[in-house]
């Protein structure tokens, strides 16, 4: 027994002395790591070349589309013989630029009314899809050329469709390009949707109200972040109507004044600052219902549950746990 006992103590210290076998490394060689670039850097320039193939293609067909449109011989549309001046004139804030794409714009509609309206649209959806933000011209330039509500319908159905798009090719591309350019506000989005899972129509309506954070943004990143397709269309479609409507009125006014008239000044940035007061107010609306919806919530889970005290108050005894019968 003895002896028995020597063995395995021997054994057990035999195994406590020996030497651990070196842990094989997970990490790569230093040709590896030369050659190869890091996971979240390749899958970036990965997500980058994605996107650019696919404007290319989708800007493809836009411009056959344009190119084919019918033709008007008009000193008015001089300087737009091209697609990159057509787009120098959209990408541009300045009231001369604008007035000259109005100009343009009235003649050709005069000679071709339905293709202007599905251009102006195919444009619209198609710079809000790939999160070009020229909204700011192209809305000044549909209250200029069309009635007040066909405009708003037009940039209205444009805004939700073409946010929609891009949701859905973000969903697909974007998210190391926003983990590499945009960590920390892509992880405050993601931190607030998360609190919001049960309010989603409202915190999507105070995305699109709040003048603190670009629509361009809100479209890209919110399929990262988790909220869903269909609250994300409601909110792009009726949240943006006030900002679009200060656009299409600015617009009219280039209609009725004539581009002679029309300037960016003063006047307009005040009006751009009552509007960004009034969204900045109308904000709070949909964050006091979802706080009030939450108290609520809290109040009724924290009343206590008086099952038993209730039947004893109807004469009834309370129920109790059946007992099993001691064998």
């Amino acid at each position: 027994g003895s002896a028995v006992g020597s063995r395995k103590f021997a054994l057990r210290l035999a195994q406590l002395v020996a030497p651990m076998p070196p842990k094989r490394s997970t990490s790569p060689s230093p040709s590896r790591a030369k050659r190869a670039p890091p996971a979240d850097d390749a899958a970036f320039w990965r997500s980058i070349k994605l996107y650019g193939v696919t404007v290319t293609a989708v800007a493809g067909v836009v411009a056959l589309v344009f190119a084919n449109a019918p033709s008007v011989d008009h000193p008015a549309c001089a300087d737009f013989d091209s697609l990159a001046s057509l787009w120098r004139k959209l990408s541009s804030r300045r009231a001369d630029d604008i007035a000259a794409l109005y100009r343009c714009t009235a003649v050709y509609q005069q000679a071709n009314e339905l293709f202007v309206a599905g251009a102006f649209f195919v444009a619209y959806t198609f710079l809000k899809t790939f999160a070009i933000p020229v909204a700011f011209t192209l809305g000044i330039l549909g209250g200029s050329t069309f009635p007040l509500w066909q405009s708003q319908l037009l940039t209205g159905v444009g805004e939700a469709l073409g946010s929609s798009l891009c949701y859905l090719l973000s969903a697909a591309i974007a998210a190391p390009v926003l983990q590499k350019l945009a960590p920390a506000k892509l992880a405050m989005l993601r931190e607030r949707a998360a609190q919001e899972r049960e309010h989603m129509l409202l915190f999507n309506f105070f995305l699109r109200l709040t003048p603190f954070a670009p629509n361009w943004f809100i479209n890209v990143a919110s399929p990262v972040c988790g909220i869903p397709l269909t609250p994300f269309f409601v909110g792009s479609l009726f949240g943006t109507q006030l900002s679009l409507l200060f656009l299409a009125l600015t617009g009219a006014t280039l209609r009725e004044a004539g581009e002679s008239n029309f300037e960016l000044g003063d006047e307009f940035l005040r009006n751009g600052v009552y509007l960004g007061l009034t969204m900045g107010v109308l904000q709070l609306v949909p964050i006091g219902i979802i706080a009030l919806q939450k108290r609520q919530k809290a109040a009724a889970g924290g009343r206590p549950k008086a099952n038993g005290h209730a039947r004893a108050q109807n004469g009834h005894a309370p129920r109790r746990s059946p007992r099993l019968k001691e064998a």
